[in-house]
């Protein structure tokens, strides 16, 4: 049992470790964006790499997250059976 739940936890521990990180790098980045905004010194080329580091940010928590959600599902399937 010891063996199983420690594989568990090393599978769900990567997807959910890199959700943790783009998190973290988009609350970054949020917060210089609020202050370029604050501060009216904001430039076309830091909303562009705003935009940028949101889309690959969210997508990457995405799949992510779906795929830790796949592994609890794959993991109750195997509790069930």
């Amino acid at each position: 049992l010891g063996q199983l739940v420690a594989g568990m936890a090393h599978e769900l521990n990567t997807p959910m470790g890199i959700a943790v990180t783009a998190v973290s790098h988009l609350n970054d980045s949020i917060r210089e964006m609020q202050e370029a905004v604050t501060t009216g010194k904001i430039t076309r080329s830091q909303l562009n790499e705003f935009l940028t580091t949101v889309t690959e940010s969210s997508r990457l928590v995405d799949v992510n997250v779906s795929r830790a959600a796949e592994l609890v599902q794959s993991f109750k399937h195997v509790a069930v059976d």
